[in-house]
């Protein structure tokens, strides 16, 4: 399926009461990837996403693996072009 716009809105899908996506397989997210927080380090600001940020973006992080005690305290988004990972303490090993 293929769904085309001008408007800013290319799909909508909206059921009350139930699913409104249900995916049976695999899905990809064509602005999404992985990104280092070095250890000693309690953030790290992503840049160089021009028109991708803006006010009503969604930014969403989660630690890759198992790392005690540690976890993604807050994602700051700055309109037009970064959006900062803030951790709960400073990485005690890089993490993904």
């Amino acid at each position: 399926m293929r769904a085309k716009s001008t408007n800013g809105i290319a799909l909508q899908a909206i059921c009350p009461g139930g699913y409104a996506l249900d995916v049976n397989g695999r899905f990809h997210f064509n602005r999404s990837g992985k990104v280092t927080i070095p250890a000693g380090s309690s953030s790290r600001t992503i840049s160089g996403h021009a028109d991708d940020i803006r006010p009503e973006s969604l930014v969403l992080a989660t630690i890759q693996g198992n790392v005690p005690g540690l976890y993604v305290r807050a994602v700051s988004a700055s309109p037009g072009d970064s959006f900062t990972i803030r951790l709960n303490r400073a990485a005690p090993q890089d993490v993904k």
